[in-house]
């Protein structure tokens, strides 16, 4: 028993690790991108075409879990990572798609942490329901 908790423990840790590795390189690397496509590809869209790809990438990721075999751990690895990457990947957008909101409205960028913390509660909400989800970030 003790094996199994001592496995269990490092295998969140080592979860946790690849999260933080994970969401510092690609929050820049979706601003990268988000102005590529708006230089580039004005037609589409920036934010729209980033936040639709990471949004893809998560939910296919996610979903995929349960196509894997049991005992093939690295697969499952790997399948949040690329949940990690498609959430990462949107961060920076609902940020931006947040302050554009705000200035239209003229509310301003000082409503900005209110708007942040209206987002964090039912966030808050869903990790105390479903504790067992294999990575909070």
């Amino acid at each position: 028993m003790r094996y199994l908790l001592l496995v269990v423990a490092l295998h969140r840790l080592l979860l946790q690790e690849i999260a933080r590795v994970t969401s510092s390189i690609m929050s820049p690397l979706s601003r990268v991108a988000v102005d590529y496509f708006k230089r580039n590809h004005p037609e589409r869209g920036g934010r729209a075409v980033v936040l639709a790809s990471g949004i893809l990438i998560s939910t296919a990721s996610f979903m995929l879990h349960a196509a894997i075999p049991g005992g093939k751990v690295g697969y499952h690895v790997f399948l949040v990572m690329m949940q990690l990457v498609g959430g990462t990947m949107t961060y920076p957008v609902i940020d931006g798609l947040t302050l554009g909101f705000l200035e239209e409205t003229k509310e301003g960028r000082d409503s900005y942490g209110k708007e942040r913390l209206y987002g964090k509660i039912p966030r808050t909400l869903h990790g105390s329901f479903f504790k067992y989800y294999p990575v909070h970030v």
